[in-house]
């Protein structure tokens, strides 16, 4: 009979860097299709992911709390529009769009500062190690 004697070893940190680029792939996919409100739905989740690391950092705390509010309400006026199916204009989605980077642009850099990151070059057996 044929046994398997390895033991596996749940390493959280590999999971977790795993997740964030799959959420940031996520993103860049919803960029592409103008699927805005996935898209903020992702950095939403992407948020929640850093929160806890950036409770140890005031100034990280507050330039993403910054970036999340939507002072113009641009993406409640899309969603109205979309609702009742009438034309979005090109500023609306201009608008919307530069939200939207805005905040993934900034969550990204915490994303490297708090290093989630996969890093170029290096091999998995130090990231793992980390």
């Amino acid at each position: 009979m044929y046994e398997e004697q390895t033991t596996t070893k749940f390493n959280a940190g590999l999971d977790i860097a795993i997740t964030i680029s799959q959420i940031l792939k996520n993103c860049e996919y919803f960029a592409r299709t103008q699927k805005f409100d996935s898209w903020y739905n992702e950095l939403q989740i992407l948020h929640r992911r850093l929160y806890s690391k950036s409770l140890k950092s005031n100034d990280a705390l507050l330039e993403m709390e910054d970036a999340a509010k939507d002072k113009t309400n641009i993406l409640l006026k899309y969603q109205v529009l979309t609702a009742r199916k009438r034309k979005i204009t090109g500023t609306h989605l201009n608008q919307l769009y530069w939200f939207l980077s805005n905040y993934e642009k900034i969550l990204r850099k915490y994303v490297d500062v708090f290093g989630y990151g996969m890093p170029e070059g290096e091999s998995f057996e130090s990231v793992i190690m980390r």
